[in-house]
């Protein structure tokens, strides 16, 4: 309403008075009539302080009746607690409830479709083509190439049906013969949806009459056309061949509709036969809101209209741009006398859950009576969401010593959750199947070697579950276990090898398999791992001396471990003899002494100075042709011994021939008579009479005889 401006030579600011208000033709009664409904006539004066009053002046005000148009309802919500925190996660309005910036409010949605111009160039997608219907009174759904906007909602799924239309509804069947399209939300029958109207009429697709009759549908990503409004997009194409149901023949009727990815739609008829519009509807209708007391919008291009439709034309529809006003609060603009509000009722409420129905009123004041739409909204606050936890690190452990399994601390942690902070449960998982159930404070479990993924599991009291999972490497860092044995090593060969093998007294490792490498701990690297090897070299210049050895003991995970002993060198080969010299016979005329005897050889695997001695054994003698001598032969330093035997021939047998002369004694005492010291024919006669010769030994006995009388 317009304010007076009023102005006075002295004052600045002067009270206007109202002297009358007059309506003139005002009808409010009929809320279907024009929009002029009739007007107020004002009449309004202005006086100043010293009593001068102006003169009067009118004002007309005309009053219109203003609708607001279709309305949107809010969709239901539904509100994860955690996910905006249950607590002061989302804007609140002054009751504490969830605020209209989140869950959103009625709006205005599309108003009519504009007619438009169409350049007839029509796209025959039958011959191929993919038929998707056959029959009368038949509808299908079908799957868009492409989303498709139609009253400010966008649809994938679409429902064609034989007579001529589409419908946003599945299955929507029943054909609509009110003329022009009605604007009333209770004229579908049996359904809630948006209606295209390519050439809605009692139509079949009879593949007895004609083998190409039916729907046929195809999407084009980029049309061979361009829209009502001259743009080049994605098009679906449906195309019915088609029979009025009362003619006969081939088809009488072939079009199509055309519906562009950008909204805008194209109807081309390509043969319309004789009806040509007659008994037909064309055009667009929106689908009837939930409550269905919202006004329908509609776009009536041709309606039962002989001659409106014609072979070889097109018509398009261009969607409009007005919609998507919010209407609360109540904007300017859209009507003067509009308003709105919600209400809150909580319905249903429990730790897990709060169940909200908002109502929202919409509404206008029309002369002495309001004009109301209610608004239904279903918000669910809910806990929806698992418990929050602390990110545990990875972390690595050692088995423990005599087992190959860890000791791993899984420790206590401390869930949160927005809704319901207490009574969470923790479930840890931490092999395939193992699982500890309501874990409370730290847990201690074994674990083999391995990378294990273990798994903390949050559960509040609504079954909201969380997880936080964090990686266990259980590593072998426990070293093997080296057992030496003490030896000695017999040097058979220059050179003799001694292994780690040998030097090994049962070493192990509680995880595996070892490796064994040796040193000896005077070699200039040691303790230097490199110069570990499988055996050492000794030789003849080591016998009799001590060495101190290292094993080496290495476990699958690169662990070591070292023990040492003492390895005594020995010459483990005895000596033997080779060519041991044939028995033999020799003359007892030979010098033992000095006879080339032959000698044996002496193998030994290390040389040795002054390798054996020989020594003379008799065996038997016999003074009545042969003797047997040994040789025996001792290799020095050892029990090792053989013989050679000798036997002697004595070639000459002694006969004792010759006389022994007289010794005469004077006197009768025989023991004066000097010895005799030579026997002819005996080689020798000593002070025993004892006689030998080259070959034996004799013995020759003698006494002495008194000759004449003594007194």
């Amino acid at each position: 309403m317009l304010l007076l401006v009023v102005s006075d030579n002295c004052q600045n600011t002067l009270p206007v008075e109202l002297l009358s208000e007059v309506e003139i033709n005002v009808d409010c009664s009929n809320p279907d009539s024009d929009d002029l409904i009739g007007y107020i006539e004002r009449t309004y004066v202005v006086q100043d302080a010293e009593g001068n009053i102006s003169d009067p002046v009118t004002q007309t005000i005309t009053l219109e009746r203003v609708t607001i148009g279709a309305i949107a309802r809010p969709a239901d919500i539904i509100f994860p607690f955690d996910t905006i925190s249950c607590s002061s996660g989302y804007a609140t309005d002054e009751f504490g409830n969830p605020d209209v910036s989140v869950t959103g409010v009625p709006t205005t949605i599309q108003e009519n479709y504009d007619q438009a111009s169409a350049i007839f160039d029509y796209i025959d997608i039958s011959v191929p083509g993919n038929l998707i219907l056959i029959g009368d009174d038949e509808s299908v759904d079908v799957d868009l190439g492409a989303s498709f906007p139609l009253f400010d909602m966008t649809f994938n799924v679409i429902s064609v049906n034989t007579n001529g239309f589409i419908s946003t509804a599945s299955g929507d069947a029943v054909p609509d013969s009110e003329c022009p399209l009605s604007l009333d939300p209770n004229s579908l029958a049996n359904t809630n949806g948006a209606r295209i109207y390519a050439l809605q009429d009692d139509l079949s697709a009879d593949t007895t009459e004609d083998a190409l009759a039916g729907v046929y549908y195809e999407y084009m990503t980029e049309s061979p056309i361009l829209t009502p409004s001259g743009m080049l997009t994605g098009v679906s194409i449906f195309q019915w061949k088609v029979d009025h149901l009362e003619a006969s023949g081939d088809y009488d009727l072939d079009f199509q509709a055309l519906l562009f990815d950008n909204g805008e739609i194209t109807f081309q008829y390509n043969e319309i036969g004789t009806e040509m519009g007659s008994e037909a509807t064309v055009g667009i209708q929106s689908f009837a809101m939930d409550d269905n007391t919202t006004p329908l919008h509609a776009t009536t291009i041709s309606c039962n209209t002989p001659n409106s439709v014609n072979s070889l034309s097109a018509v398009g529809l261009i969607p409009p741009t007005m919609g998507g006003i919010d209407l609360y609060p109540f904007p300017e603009g859209v009507s003067c006398n509009g308003y709105s509000q919600y209400n809150d009722q909580i319905v249903y409420t429990d730790s897990c859950m709060t169940k909200i129905l908002r109502t929202f009123t919409i509404g206008e004041w029309r002369c002495n009576d309001i004009n109301e739409r209610y608004f239904n909204q279903m918000i669910d606050i809910m806990d929806v969401e698992g418990p929050t936890m602390d990110q545990l690190t990875d972390i690595t452990v050692s088995t423990e010593p005599f087992s190959c399994e860890a000791n791993v601390l899984l420790p206590a942690i401390s869930p949160d959750d927005d809704c319901n902070k207490a009574d969470i449960v923790i479930d840890i998982e931490y092999e395939v199947g193992s699982r500890i159930e309501n874990a409370i404070g730290d847990v201690i479990v074994e674990m083999p070697l391995g990378i294990y993924t273990v798994t903390y599991i949050a559960t509040d009291k609504c079954g909201n579950e969380s997880r936080m999972s964090f990686t266990v490497t259980v590593i072998d860092a426990v070293a093997p276990t080296a057992i030496c044995d003490a030896d000695q090593i017999s040097v058979g060969y220059d050179p003799s090898f001694f292994t780690a093998v040998a030097l090994d007294n049962g070493s192990f490792d509680d995880c595996g398999p070892v490796t064994l490498a040796i040193a000896r701990t005077d070699d200039p690297g040691y303790p230097d791992l490199a110069i570990f090897t499988d055996e050492l070299e000794f030789g003849c210049m080591d016998i009799g001396n001590t060495y101190e050895v290292a094993l080496l003991v290495t476990d699958t995970a690169n662990n070591t471990s070292i023990c040492t002993s003492n390895l005594m060198i020995e010459d483990g080969i005895a000596p033997f003899f080779a060519d041991i010299p044939e028995d033999i016979t020799i003359d007892c005329t030979e010098d033992i002494d000095t006879y080339p005897f032959d000698n044996p050889t002496v193998v030994d695997n290390c040389d040795l100075p002054d390798a054996f001695t020989v020594s003379l054994d008799t065996i038997d003698i016999n003074l009545c042709g042969e003797s047997m001598i040994e040789r025996v032969f001792t290799i020095n330093d050892s029990d090792v011994s053989d013989v050679q035997l000798i036997q002697i021939n004595f070639v000459n047998q002694l006969a004792v021939t010759g006389t022994i002369d007289d010794s005469p004694v004077e006197g009768c005492d025989a023991s004066d008579a000097p010895a005799q010291t030579t026997v002819s024919g005996l080689v020798e006669l000593d002070g025993d009479l004892l006689i030998s010769d080259a070959c034996v030994e004799l013995t020759v006995t003698s006494s002495d005889a008194s000759t004449g009388t003594c007194p």
